[in-house]
């Protein structure tokens, strides 16, 4: 199953992706707001200046939950040595 067709076309998955982005970073002091997660997942609108790390760590985030789920898809079981 492609993952990024599926949050593109579904909007429950993405949404649920970035919430999960956007409280996961939020928690290791990320500053943007909700608002500007949404901006950058669903459009790579960068809203107003940031930090790179800002940006990335979202980016990053939604890159990691499509390597995870594409794996997990695959079979691959999901271990502190995966991590």
């Amino acid at each position: 199953m492609d993952y990024k067709e599926l949050l593109e076309f579904n909007d429950y998955a993405m949404d649920l992706t970035i919430r999960m982005a956007h409280h996961s970073t939020a928690i290791e002091n990320n500053p943007l707001s909700l608002a500007e997660t949404i901006s950058i997942l669903t459009t790579e609108y960068i809203p107003r200046e940031m930090p790179q790390r800002a940006f990335f760590e979202v980016k990053n985030y939604q890159n990691m939950l499509f390597f995870l789920l594409e794996n997990l898809d695959k079979g691959q079981s999901v271990d502190s040595f995966f991590l």
